[in-house]
């Protein structure tokens, strides 16, 4: 599969997992605790495997415009 199309399906994965966290923190004294650290903690994990795919996938963009030797 071209980088371009798993891109296109990370990206918004990646923004999804982003708002959840968000959403899960800001409720944090609403839910009860083990609800709060079940759904926050798992939510995190999933964010950490899109964040490391997304980076993987533009790994070669992020050498060419923040690694490159002038």
């Amino acid at each position: 599969m071209k980088t371009n199309i798993i891109l296109k399906i990370v990206n918004p994965l990646l923004a999804v997992a982003l708002v959840f966290q968000v959403v899960t923190g800001l409720l944090h004294g609403i839910l009860p605790r083990e609800m709060f650290e079940t759904i926050h903690g798992t939510s995190a994990g999933i964010l950490m495997v899109f964040v490391i795919l997304h980076l993987l996938l533009n790994w070669n963009w992020i050498k060419a415009n923040y690694l490159k030797k002038d």
